[in-house]
């Protein structure tokens, strides 16, 4: 599972897609670890929480974390205004 999200998360950074300031192993090492936890709590509260809804909460918080940031209106990138920069 880590090599096939580490091509993916390379992949993505290849197309300007994730950011290249950081580690493609982390990251996918990172995503595993959240992939792993999120299946445990799944099981643990199974009556109490929507997978559905904490897998998308889950999706949503990493790729938005790893994603590279362009403005589309000419404007600096980020809160310091270089790539892979976020607030």
């Amino acid at each position: 599972m880590q090599q096939t999200v580490e091509g993916t998360v390379e992949f993505r950074k290849m197309r300007n897609a994730f950011r290249t300031d950081l580690v493609t192993s982390e990251v996918a090492a990172m995503i595993v670890a959240a992939h792993d936890g999120a299946m445990l709590e799944l099981h643990r509260l199974a009556r109490q929480i929507n997978g559905r809804e904490l897998i998308r909460a889950l999706q949503f918080a990493l790729v938005r974390g790893i994603e590279e940031k362009v403005d589309h209106q000419g404007l600096d990138r980020g809160s310091c205004g270089a790539a892979g920069t976020h607030p």
